[in-house]
C-alpha cells in the first residue's frame, strides 16, 4: 500500500495493515483505491476454502474495511443496489474488500469483527455484480484524478522550515491544516515565533517549491493574514511574483510554527523519524 499513498497521505509512519489515513475529502477515494489494488485477485487455485483450522490469509489477501466520518461510505455509492437488510444500522462488520472485490457476509447475525473475518477466509460472499460495478466506477480513474489535483507553488520561508521541507515534504499538509484550523490560542504561537524565527526579523527567507492539494492551496490563499511583527520583512507589492510567493511563505511558516508549539504543548513532539530530521535543524 506504501507506494500507492507515499504522496497523497498525510501520515508519516511505517506501513501498516491497521489505522487511520487522513486524506483530503476530494480524494478519499483514493483510499478505496489503494485498498483495491493491495488485495489483488488470487489464482483460482488459492480460492479453494483451506483446510481446518483454518490459517491466517496472507497479507495481500487480508481483507479490508473503509470506513470515514460518513460511517461506510461504500454503502452511499452503492445506495441503489444494496439489499434491502443491509443499511447502516446492519451494516457493522459487513463490508470488506479482498481480491480486489467488496465481500458482504451475509448469514452471520450480528457478528463481530473476528466472527466476520474467520467466515470470509474460508468461503466467498461477494457483494452482487451491480454494487461491485458502481464501486469500480468510483476508483477507475485513480490515482490518475489525484495527480491531476495536486498543485506545485514557489513560497518563501526561514531557512529552518526550507529544510524541513526538503527532507520531509509531506509536512506542508500539516502546516496548512495548523493554518487553517487556527484559533486564538494558537495565534499566540504564531506571534512569536519562537521555534523558526530564532533570529527575528534577520532570519533569512529563501525559495522552496513545495506540492499540496488544490484544496490545501485554496485554504491558503483564500485567508487574509498579517504577517506577525517578528516575522522579516516582505518585499513590496510592485514585485508581484516575489510578494505572492512572500505572502504564501508567511502563512505556511506560522502553520509550521503553530503546529509544532501545539504538538510540543500536547505532549507528542519528539517521536518519529521527521523529528529527527527536525531536531538535526
Amino acid at each position: 500500500m506504501s507506494p500507492c499513498l507515499r504522496h497523497w497521505s498525510c501520515q508519516n509512519g511505517q506501513p501498516d495493515p491497521h489505522g487511520p489515513v487522513h486524506l483530503d475529502p476530494f480524494i478519499k477515494w483514493h483510499e478505496p483505491f489503494t485498498l483495491s489494488v493491495s488485495t489483488p485477485p488470487t489464482p483460482p487455485a488459492l480460492l479453494r476454502p483451506p483446510p481446518p483450522p483454518p490459517r491466517p490469509p496472507p497479507l495481500r489477501r487480508q481483507p479490508r474495511r473503509r470506513v470515514d466520518s460518513d460511517g461506510d461510505f461504500l454503502l452511499i455509492e452503492a445506495a441503489f443496489h444494496l439489499l434491502r437488510w443491509l443499511n447502516p444500522d446492519t451494516s457493522l462488520h459487513r463490508l470488506f474488500l479482498r481480491n480486489g472485490t467488496l465481500i458482504v457476509p451475509k448469514s452471520l447475525p450480528n457478528p463481530s469483527l473476528l466472527v466476520s473475518l474467520s467466515f470470509i477466509s474460508s468461503s466467498q460472499s461477494l457483494a452482487s455484480d451491480p454494487i461491485q460495478r458502481a464501486i469500480q466506477n468510483r476508483i477507475r480513474d485513480y490515482p490518475h484524478r489525484t495527480r491531476r489535483n495536486m498543485h506545485r507553488v514557489r513560497v518563501r520561508v526561514p531557512v529552518s522550515v526550507a529544510h524541513l521541507f526538503r527532507h520531509e515534504p509531506r509536512l506542508i499538509s500539516f502546516a496548512v491544516e495548523a493554518f487553517y484550523d487556527r484559533d486564538v490560542d494558537t495565534m499566540k504561537f504564531a506571534g512569536t515565533m519562537e521555534r523558526f524565527l530564532e533570529r527575528g526579523k534577520a532570519e533569512e527567507l529563501v525559495r522552496v517549491s513545495v506540492t499540496m492539494s488544490r484544496v490545501m492551496y485554496a485554504q491558503l490563499v483564500q485567508q487574509r493574514f498579517q504577517a506577525p511583527k517578528c516575522y522579516p520583512e516582505m518585499s513590496g507589492r510592485s514585485e508581484r511574483e516575489v510578494f505572492v510567493e512572500a505572502e504564501l511563505g508567511v502563512k505556511v511558516a506560522c502553520g509550521m510554527e503553530m503546529m509544532y508549539q501545539q504538538r510540543k504543548r500536547d505532549g507528542l513532539e519528539g517521536r518519529g523519524s521527521t523529528w529527527e530530521v527536525f531536531r538535526k535543524t
